[in-house]
């Protein structure tokens, strides 16, 4: 085996097909997809017997214990082969997914590749949704070396021995059933980098990527970027009073500068809605608030 395709899915079974449906197509002899059921209660086992009846490189594993990083780490414990690439249960693949990460196998020299989503929808987008909202940011145009906190969970290549050398994903961190928790794979990334491993975005290696219509609301979005500042504050561990600080500022800022500025945008644009104005005023203070309130 050249490559493990590592899906972690709970209670999501309709996702879950359709993920495979756009992945099975692509398999090859010398790749392997791996299920890790992490312990549902749906039809995910009968799912995945039904494609790996006529596929016998397409495996069902159970995770007992709820967590995305327990489902992760069993993924590449169970590996056959010394590349790993974590997709999303609600990810359908782009057709040339499994044929990108072969080259990136064996023709590059990273230790983590970080590829690129783009959303799609379930339903009609909501109006004040804006063009793009659910893609990744583009960080470069071509393969390139990267920050660690670039590449993101949902689409993901890794080099196993840099999961076995670090011990894998760090289980306080991920996703635990209906409990949003964020960070396990930067939080990884960041101690890959500090061990001198390489690591890069690709924007070839591409997946759709489900927005869920809770994710189409302004208080899932505050409520995500106080998420990602308590996560932020795990990793850089500022001092309190420098968080206190930086919030404030926040908060001046949204009173001097985002609420004029934006509040002149709402009343001369016909596509800017109440909702971004919120989202685009207090997005920044619900960032530092979940930096201060941190339990670190």
């Amino acid at each position: 085996m050249i490559l493990t395709i590592i899906i972690c899915t709970h209670n999501r079974s309709h996702l879950l097909k359709r993920c495979l449906d756009a992945i099975v197509l692509q398999l090859k002899d010398d790749v392997e997809v791996i299920v890790v059921d992490n312990n549902s209660t749906d039809s995910t086992s009968a799912i995945v017997e039904s494609f790996s009846k006529h596929n016998r490189n397409i495996r069902y594993v159970f995770e007992s214990e709820i967590g995305l990083s327990y489902a992760r780490n069993l993924g590449w414990q169970q590996a056959k082969s010394d590349w790993v690439l974590y997709i999303d249960d609600d990810a359908k693949a782009f057709p040339d997914l499994v044929e990108r990460a072969r080259d990136l196998i064996y023709h590059e020299d990273f230790d983590c590749v970080g590829g690129m989503y783009y959303g799609y929808y379930d339903g009609e987008k909501p109006r004040w949704i804006p063009a793009g909202f659910g893609d990744k940011e583009v960080f470069a145009e071509t393969l390139s070396e990267c920050p660690y906190q670039i590449p993101a969970g949902g689409v993901i290549l890794y080099r196993k021995k840099l999961l076995n050398h670090l011990n894998g994903f760090d289980v306080k961190y991920g996703m635990s059933g209906s409990i949003k928790n964020l960070g396990e794979e930067t939080e990884l990334n960041f101690r890959a980098q500090g061990m001198g491993y390489k690591i890069g975005f690709d924007p070839e290696l591409k997946i759709w990527h489900l927005v869920k219509k809770e994710y189409l609301t302004v208080h899932w979005m505050l409520k995500r970027k106080y998420l990602v500042g308590q996560f932020n504050q795990r990793i850089e561990k500022k001092g309190y009073f420098r968080r206190l600080i930086l919030l404030i500022r926040s908060i001046m800022g949204a009173f001097f500068v985002r609420i004029p500025r934006n509040t002149v945008k709402l009343l001369n644009s016909k596509q800017y809605y109440y909702q971004n104005w919120i989202i685009d005023v207090w997005q920044p203070v619900s960032l530092r608030l979940g930096q201060l309130c941190s339990g670190d």
